[in-house]
């Protein structure tokens, strides 16, 4: 098991979502991996698959993860580049998705216009996000199952819940 929290994806929350949801066999996707939490429990925990991001930071940090610990492992997950908002797979890919995008207004990643952290608005962050949900629909093979992770921002000092738009965005 895991006990280190090194990112805002909680480790052994990430090998709940493993253990919990995904089943022998099923090829999993880390859409915005970040620090590529997830595909590394799922690689250790004996699953195939990618994490995409499109900050360099994150891209290299989730290579040297993976050549640290490949040797160990039954799993395994290649790093790649790419757009949340273009995927760069195929449709109907993947059996498993998971995906922790950047938060509204909690902390900048890149320079990149396509960085979902770049946002100015909240309306425009939410319409961004579901073009992400329409990609991740469409690279998840029939009967899978996408999980995402979401949260609130801050306004004038008070959290504003985000629960119901992001739900609508991705009912567009």
């Amino acid at each position: 098991g895991f006990g280190a929290n090194y990112s805002r994806s909680p480790a052994l929350e990430m090998e709940r979502i493993v253990q919990t949801y995904m089943k022998p066999g099923d090829t999993f996707l880390e859409v915005c991996a970040g620090w590529f939490t997830f595909s590394l429990t799922a690689a250790v925990w004996g699953y195939q698959g990618e994490g995409c991001d499109i900050w360099d930071v994150s891209l290299d940090f989730g290579q040297r993860q993976y050549d640290r610990i490949k040797q160990k492992i039954e799993g395994g997950y290649t790093v790649r580049r790419g757009d949340a908002m273009a995927l760069p797979y195929e449709d109907n890919s993947f059996d498993f998705i998971y995906c922790n995008p950047p938060f509204f207004q909690l902390e900048k990643y890149s320079n990149s216009p396509n960085d979902l952290a770049n946002r100015r608005t909240v309306d425009e962050w939410l319409t961004d996000c579901g073009r992400m949900m329409d990609e991740m629909l469409r690279v998840a093979k029939p009967g899978s199952l996408i999980v995402t992770v979401m949260a609130d921002y801050r306004e004038k000092g008070l959290l504003v819940p985000l629960h119901s738009r992001w739900i609508e965005e991705g009912l567009k």
